[in-house]
């Protein structure tokens, strides 16, 4: 009798310290890891941010340790490139996966259609959390014109205004109330916190179980113009007497000219110093064990790089079309040239997710497995399109494409103009090599590839006005070959 009481105490103690383990093995995974075995997702995405002006980059004085920090942790895809490099184009093609000719939202202040496919939508089906901060700009009509809900492209949460550069006195609608509120201070540092608070109390949820993972982007307006309206503390980091510009700016720039440098490069420094707090806080709350944090920017800055005006955009160049990209996977890290298009980058982060882009997403390249270490390889491609520059009959020299691999870019004008570029050895891109007969069949072989990729995705290379008719845009632009802000 006392061997079976025995017996049965001892199973008794046996199935409880399962059970025990069981869940406690849960818990602990939850609170380690964020949420279960889905990872969260992190975006936090730039405006104007050129490649060259990171700390990491090595090219300019600009300073940069937090994301130098991320850098060092994460996978850099130094040969990252914006579809089409201007806001509007960008931020459309990132959310729907889709090219520019494919959407027709190919420059500012057009209204990405509310049918697209959107990677918002994509996670939110998927049983996630989805939350946007900051500038949202593919709203059209108006750049500060309440977004409903049915613009929101599966974001739930939603602190956004279409379009603002005021940075010390920036607007936002605050998820459905319609009346307009505005960002405390300087508002990078205001939604800097906002995606803190988000972060900790979906970490304070996660650590009791069962809370949904989280999708969340975080669009800052800076580095953008206006430049001199930067924070004084920020400017003094970089006395004007210490700047420099790189060797493709010709002839002298004016005190001016350095003046504009200083308040990008102390708006690049507020943003360090915000990726900074949110890695902190990813930390802090151990968010960042089961976290894919994604740093990139939408567009770059010519600030007066082969005498292109600064603030300018929207064209071929290296400073203009090449983004900053780091992938943080907690799985690998390092650096590759492996080309990276904005739709490769939507396909990208979904699949790194565990899931699968929506069919229209049909076109971007998946690199989850350069983005985990599994594939070093760095062939490929990726195309830049430029259907209608803004100003592209008064400044730009008009529509283009171009394509590139790890060596090199090749870019056709639709006016006959050729540019090719070894983007190993000549990264100021001051010797152009079409036409040069020692690169003959290098420019034969990029031409190729160029014709190749455009028939891939079904781009016709047509001129500007042609798609103005395709899309309906036609009788609204203006005389810089754009959208007016105005209301319509």
């Amino acid at each position: 009798m006392k061997d079976a009481l025995m017996k049965k105490f001892f199973l008794i103690l046996v199935i409880m310290s399962a059970y025990l383990s069981a869940h406690t093995a849960k818990a602990d995974s939850a609170s380690d890891a964020g949420g279960g075995s889905r990872p969260n997702v992190l975006v936090i995405l730039a405006d104007q941010l050129r490649a060259n002006s990171l700390g990491y980059a090595n090219l300019e004085e600009v300073k940069t340790p937090n994301i130098d920090s991320l850098e060092k942790i994460s996978v850099n895809f130094a040969n990252a490139v914006s579809v089409n490099p201007v806001c509007t184009p960008y931020r459309a093609s990132f959310m729907t996966g889709q090219y520019p000719s494919d959407n027709g939202v190919y420059f500012n202040d057009v209204r990405l259609p509310y049918g697209a496919p959107s990677i918002g939508a994509v996670f939110r089906d998927a049983g996630y959390d989805t939350a946007y901060i900051g500038k949202w700009h593919i709203n059209g009509g108006g750049r500060k014109n309440y977004i409903p809900k049915e613009g929101r492209r599966g974001f739930e949460y939603f602190k956004v205004l279409e379009c603002t550069h005021d940075y010390s006195n920036s607007n936002y609608y605050d998820n459905d109330d319609p009346s307009i509120k505005t960002w405390d201070g300087f508002d990078a540092f205001a939604q800097t916190g906002d995606a803190i608070k988000y972060m900790d109390k979906k970490a304070s949820k996660m650590g009791s179980g069962g809370e949904k993972p989280f999708f969340l982007m975080v669009s800052y307006g800076i580095p953008h113009f206006p430049h001199l309206t930067a924070l004084d503390s920020y400017k003094d980091k970089y006395p004007i007497e210490t700047l420099k510009f790189p060797p493709n700016v010709s002839g002298k720039p004016k005190q001016a000219d350095y003046k504009e440098l200083q308040g990008y490069y102390a708006h690049i420094s507020v943003l360090d110093d915000c990726v900074g707090k949110i890695m902190e806080s990813l930390k802090n709350n151990g968010l960042i064990k089961n976290t894919i944090i994604v740093f990139t920017s939408d567009h770059g800055e010519m600030m007066l790089s082969h005498a292109c005006p600064i603030r300018w955009k929207h064209t071929f160049w290296n400073e203009s079309a090449t983004v900053p990209l780091l992938i943080y996977t907690g799985k690998a890290k390092g650096r590759t040239l492996k080309p990276v298009n904005t739709p490769d980058l939507t396909s990208t982060i979904i699949t790194l997710a565990g899931l699968k882009p929506a069919p229209l997403m049909n076109k971007g390249r998946d690199f989850s497995k350069s983005a985990l270490g599994l594939d070093t390889s760095e062939d490929g491609c990726a195309l830049v399109q430029g259907l209608a520059p803004f100003d592209y009959a008064l400044k730009n020299p008009g529509p283009y494409r171009q394509i590139r691999t790890k060596d090199f870019s090749y870019t056709e004008l639709l006016n006959g103009r050729k540019f090719l570029f070894d983007r190993n050895n000549d990264i100021y891109e001051m010797n152009n090599l079409a036409g040069n007969p020692a690169y003959a069949e290098t420019e034969r072989k990029m031409a190729e590839l160029l014709k190749s990729e455009l028939k891939r995705i079904g781009d016709e290379f047509m001129p500007a006005e042609y798609y103005h008719k395709k899309f309906g845009h036609f009788d609204k632009i203006n005389e810089h070959g754009t959208m007016p802000y105005r209301n319509f």
